[in-house]
């Protein structure tokens, strides 16, 4: 049995909402989080967080989620997602199958390191490129921009941001894809957290409350933090954040020796 109080909890919950979606990410601060708080979040509760933020993307991005289910055939967005998720898979599959998790602490400030240089050096001028339209190199590269964002500390939005924003795609639709293409691979993680927890018989937390808490808090926190994010994105930089990831990088330095 794991022991988590309910304080660990929500703090847990509002890290995972607002990390999740924001370009710095989520496995980096959550792991960073364990370290500092000398608390261990188990795959149950790992599971429950990435269900909130699923669920807020759902929230948030419920209007095209519609057209891509019931219009599967005249609207475009779901042809393009499962597009660029092939990469993305291939890539996370691999990663899944030769990264031990022994190296995470090393490899840590190596991905803060590079999600702060990619969002930096991602603005590059005018966005004015549809990312309806072929020919479709951004959205597989993005696709495996989303594949590479397995390696602990690289972000996963900042990461199909900035690729976006190097083809010089219109920030609108790049923030809508980046979040659309978050979908399938919560989901996959889910799925895959999930089976692990069953076929390891991993330890869970003795105390459920401060997992539903974690779980409904990053609902919460991450329905805010998508609509502002998305609404920041429209005509402001990404270098703030990129400034914003020398924190988590020195900390993550500290805490590896």
């Amino acid at each position: 049995m794991i022991f988590l109080s309910v304080w660990q909890g929500i703090f847990l919950g509002v890290l995972q909402g607002l990390t999740e979606f924001l370009p710095v990410s989520s496995s980096g601060h959550l792991f960073l989080a364990e370290k500092l708080l000398g608390c261990e979040v188990d795959v149950f509760f790992n599971l429950l967080l990435h269900l909130g933020t699923l669920f807020a993307v759902v929230t948030v991005m419920w209007g095209p989620v519609q057209k891509m289910i019931f219009h599967p055939f005249t609207d475009m967005r779901l042809g393009m997602v499962i597009m660029a998720s092939v990469p993305t898979f291939i890539l996370a599959a691999a990663a899944e199958l030769f990264l031990p998790e022994e190296w995470y602490s090393w490899i840590l400030p190596v991905g803060f390191l590079a999600t702060a240089v990619l969002l930096f050096f991602s603005d590059k001028g005018k966005n004015v490129r549809p990312l309806y339209a072929p020919p479709y190199t951004h959205v597989w590269a993005a696709g495996i921009a989303q594949g590479i964002a397995v390696i602990p500390g690289l972000s996963r939005s900042g990461s199909i941001l900035s690729v976006l924003n190097f083809f010089g795609v219109k920030k609108e639709e790049s923030a809508e894809f980046a979040f659309l293409l978050s979908l399938p691979v919560i989901l996959a993680g889910t799925v895959v957290k999930g089976y692990k927890a069953v076929v390891t018989d991993a330890p869970v937390v003795s105390n459920m409350l401060p997992v539903l808490l974690g779980m409904l808090v990053a609902y919460i926190v991450g329905t805010v933090c998508l609509r502002l994010f998305i609404g920041y994105l429209k005509n402001k930089s990404l270098r703030p954040f990129a400034l914003y990831m020398i924190l988590p990088l020195l900390l993550s330095i500290l805490t590896a020796w």
